[in-house]
């Protein structure tokens, strides 16, 4: 079982339950004292209910004593140092970022992100682009350049002096789609970056959208179809690759075998067959042309448009002719969009690595910002300007004017002070001779509001505890049961499965717990039809089942082909049904004759009651040991550690 899975089941055990509620004053009052440290009443008020909210209800004072258990074991892990290894802290670390995420992020901007999403996840858009590639960093000259270029070419579409693919061919960067017009075929969300995909879905279909940015640059669209959105389908196919360099000899050798193999397909081929003899797609050739399933936006388009063109399960196309040659493709199978219902998960864990979630983020920062009264001094802000030189972050300057104002303020936020030294620390992480920028201007100003944002989330991780009850219990929950799986695995879990002295002690001193009931003391023989009665007087002998196979050898030495097996075995009652129903506590008792083959049992006779071997009982016997350890431990602890109980504090919790 995997350590996270152990850890589970001790925070199900020991779990801080999750109240929507505030901690009150009652809640501080102290419960116990274990050694040095205070228990609150609040602490084991959260884990009793919690813990009682089933069937198996325990009183208060029946659940204190497992509590007391538990806190015993942390105290002891805490006095060992193990909440100050690297190893500790690293871990205990990665679950309290997971429990941070709900408190940074705006439930109202991730609900409207959600339906947005999903209404735009009704309908395929098809779309045709205008690129020119501007950098995130470009200093203002380069932009503006780009953009009245942008600018000119959507005038001299609108006025009628060249087509919107004209353009494409002519000015789009982006040399893919360039030469198709700028055709970028259908797409759904999630596809493309956020705010382009924003522009397809939020123009009509036959318009242009206005100019907008992304981080390639300057964009345009053309909206040339807008579709309900065909789901997801599953189709095989079988194809012939035809090279873009390819000589007309070469094309038309491709028609020609295209065409042959539907008209073999035509006169009730195999389809899988087929594709296994002929596809150039060697991927799913093997696999009778079988491909994984597949939305809007993930083939060609006329790849795409013919597979979702098909309407019943085995249909297949005519040759399809896309870029990569020709397709004959069959359809397997086909699922209907879902409901918001049924991929609201889906959505939600796609928006949490789409540019989108920035909004849900953003919403919170500005929140916060304004709760704890961000202040910003852009005087000193405007100094780090010249931080850099104009052309590499390697060339790192202090010069007199900064360091004057290197212990100013540059931002508060709540009781922090950011100082100037500050910011201008967390700029040296840039430096280094591969990082260059075209305006260090823009540069250090972007490169504040990340900074400025990242100080707003860690101030507010510091008040997370302070502000939220439910928060601080849930780590002091995860801390516990981290320290409390570790510590018990050194004292009992992992201690139990190595110290085979121990357990072997632990075994002579309880092995007469662990006793065999009433069983007989068995030989089966399995042996030709033709030596069973011989093999009977050897069975007779009652001899260990290696004498009795050496014996039966020798009876058929110069008969090779004659198999014999000899097993000694114990058996209980239950093992065996029919040696059950002989009733016979001596003798021979047939089992199977069939085959040419006799199987039968040679009871010897009825074996007294005793102890199981520790071999035959290890898995149990290292159970009870690990449990026997564990309680010897909790009564060292119960030396060690005075513990006190408020009687009157217990006495209130209901």
């Amino acid at each position: 079982m995997k350590r996270l899975s152990l850890i589970a089941l001790f925070l199900i055990f020991y779990t801080v339950v999750s109240f929507a509620q505030k901690a009150n004053n009652d809640d501080d009052k102290v419960l116990m004292t274990i050694g040095n440290t205070k228990v609150t009443k609040g602490e084991f008020s959260r884990i009793y209910h919690k813990n009682n909210s089933n069937s198996d209800v325990k009183s208060v004072n029946e659940y204190l004593t497992l509590f007391e258990n538990f806190k015993l074991k942390v105290i002891e892990a805490e006095n060992q140092g193990l909440d100050t290894l690297k190893k500790f802290k690293r871990e205990l670390d990665g679950y309290i970022r997971q429990l941070e995420k709900p408190y940074f992020t705006d439930s109202t901007v991730d609900e409207r992100l959600i339906k947005e999403a999903y209404e735009r996840s009704k309908y395929d858009v098809r779309v045709s682009h205008i690129l020119l590639k501007v950098k995130p960093d470009a200093i203002p000259a380069d932009t503006l350049k780009a953009y009245k270029k942008m600018k000119s070419i959507l005038a001299s579409i609108n006025s009628g002096k060249i087509t919107f693919e004209e353009a494409a061919k002519k000015n789009s960067v982006d040399t893919y789609t360039a030469v198709k017009g700028g055709d970028l075929g259908y797409f759904t969300v999630f596809q493309m970056v956020y705010n382009f995909e924003s522009a397809a879905y939020n123009t009509e279909v036959g318009k242009m959208s206005k100019i907008f940015r992304t981080k390639f640059g300057y964009h345009i669209l053309k909206v040339t179809d807008k579709r309900p959105a065909f789901g997801e389908v599953k189709v095989a196919h079988i194809m012939i690759a035809v090279p873009s360099n390819a000589d007309d000899k070469t094309k038309k050798e491709a028609v020609d075998k295209v065409n042959d193999i539907y008209a073999q397909l035509q006169k009730g081929s195999d389809f899988a067959e087929l594709a296994k003899k002929y596809s150039d797609d060697k991927g799913s050739a093997t696999k009778g042309g079988e491909l994984s399933w597949f939305g809007t936006g993930r083939m060609v388009p006329e790849f795409e448009i013919a597979a979702f063109g098909l309407k019943n399960k085995g249909d297949y196309t005519k040759p399809v002719k896309t870029s990569f040659g020709w397709h004959i493709i069959k359809l397997i199978d086909k699922k209907e969009p879902k409901s918001l219902e049924d991929q609201k998960e889906y959505v939600k864990s796609k928006l949490s690595k789409d540019a989108r979630a920035k909004q849900s983020r953003t919403a919170v920062i500005k929140r916060l910002a304004k709760e704890y009264n961000r202040k910003v001094f852009n005087k000193e802000l405007k100094v780090l300007f010249k931080y850099y030189d104009n052309k590499a972050l390697d060339n790192v300057k202090l010069n007199d004017s900064i360091a004057k104002t290197y212990t100013n303020v540059l931002m508060t936020l709540g009781d922090t002070t950011i100082y100037v030294k500050d910011f201008a620390h967390y700029l040296r992480r840039f430096a280094g001779k591969d990082v260059r920028v075209d305006n260090p201007d823009i540069f250090v100003y972007n490169k504040f509001k990340h900074y400025s944002d990242d100080v707003v989330i860690a101030y507010e991780r510091t008040k997370l505890a302070e502000k939220y009850p439910d928060f601080k219990y849930l780590v002091k929950e995860y801390h516990d049961g981290i320290l409390l799986f570790d510590l018990t695995d050194k004292m009992v879990w992992s201690k139990a499965v190595k110290d085979s002295a121990g357990l072997a002690e632990f075994y002579n001193k309880t092995k007469n717990k662990y006793m065999w009931g009433d069983r007989l003391d068995v030989s089966l023989y399995t042996v030709p039809v033709k030596y069973y009665k011989k093999s009977l007087k050897i069975a007779k002998k009652s001899l260990p089942a290696t004498d009795a196979y050496n014996e039966l050898n020798k009876l058929a030495k110069k008969d090779t082909s004659a198999i014999f097996v000899v097993e000694d075995v114990k058996l209980s009652r239950g093992d065996n049904e029919k040696i059950d129903n002989a009733g016979v506590e001596k003798g021979i008792v047939e089992l199977e004759n069939a085959d040419g083959v006799v199987k039968y049992a040679y009871i010897k006779g009825k074996l007294a009651p005793m102890p199981k071997e520790l071999n035959e009982i290890k898995g149990l016997m290292t159970a009870d040991y690990q449990n026997f350890l564990e309680k010897e431990w909790i009564k060292e602890l119960r030396n060690k550690y005075k513990i006190e109980v408020n009687k009157d504090v217990l006495n209130s919790i209901k």
